[in-house]
């Protein structure tokens, strides 16, 4: 019987080596946390989750009666800890590829490292609050809370996307389209925007084999060439001119270009709409 009532006291109070222990899970200990018929006294507060922290037993016979001292006579100092999970790097590997799984849907994430620098506790796992910068691409700095603690984290991020890349070498000028393929892309520290094969294009600069395609390389392909004969019409409401010249840019649709007039070399300058250029 006295051996069940000592296992029972050990696990209620911690007693071990002359020592007294006491867990709890709140930011103050109070002492009626010892005893409930102890006056309403918080005697130790701000504690993180996970920490453990010494009172002196002198403390806390400055509160109550001194016939209940003898209770703490096995030591000079009793052992306070707050309930908690430490928090470790793989831990906040799994809750940052969760965060932003669902912050940014349309792309994949790879945490290569993270570098706490301290001990991270929390209540749960799941109570840690994140906060990213807004392009939390490469190397990045997270601020975590735990609710009563902040904490600033290093992580390296790599960050993948839809893209295209070149099948074989592209010469500048020559059509994009049907030259490219659909790949999973490494973004982390692309400069500039990907080609998603939206729209007919044409480089504006050599692709290699293989070559991530950005928008920067392309531009889209024009309705002529510049070099093309086109017609142009001259209409001042009065007197109507139509002949034929040659393209001296790339007409786009709605675009001002120069043309040449292959009559008199002269060069006239006009918007370009369906094959024709309407002089101003």
């Amino acid at each position: 019987m006295i051996k069940i009532i000592s296992i029972l006291f050990l696990l209620v109070c911690g007693v071990a080596y002359g020592q007294i222990y006491y867990e709890i899970d709140k930011e103050c200990f109070n002492l009626r946390d010892i005893n409930v018929s102890y006056p309403d006294k918080n005697i130790l507060c701000n504690l993180n989750f996970g920490d453990e922290r010494k009172i002196s037993t002198q403390v806390i016979k400055n509160y109550i009666n001194k016939e209940e001292w003898g209770k703490f006579s096995t030591s000079s100092f009793i052992v306070v800890k707050r309930k908690g999970v430490l928090v470790g790097e793989d831990d906040l590997k799994d809750l940052f590829l969760s965060y932003l799984g669902k912050k940014f849907p349309n792309l994949t994430f790879e945490i290569v490292k993270v570098s706490t620098g301290t001990s991270i506790t929390a209540s749960a796992l799941g109570d840690i609050r994140i906060s990213f910068p807004d392009k939390p691409f490469g190397t990045v700095y997270v601020d975590l809370s735990n609710g009563i603690k902040s904490y600033k984290v290093y992580a390296y991020i790599k960050v993948f996307s839809k893209g295209y890349i070149s099948e074989s070498k592209i010469d500048k000028g020559e059509k994009v389209n049907g030259k490219v393929k659909e790949a999973q892309v490494e973004i982390t520290n692309l400069k500039d925007e990907l080609f998603l094969n939206d729209f007919d294009a044409i480089a504006t600069q050599p692709i290699p084999k293989n070559r991530v395609i950005t928008l920067k390389m392309l531009r889209h392909m024009p309705e002529k060439l510049k070099g093309e004969k086109v017609k142009v019409i001259y209409n001042n409401g009065t007197i109507v001119l139509e002949f034929e010249a040659v393209l001296m840019d790339d007409a786009y649709k709605g675009g001002r270009v120069s043309v040449k007039n292959l009559s008199s070399d002269k060069v006239l300058t006009g918007i370009y709409r369906e094959g024709i250029v309407y002089l101003e």
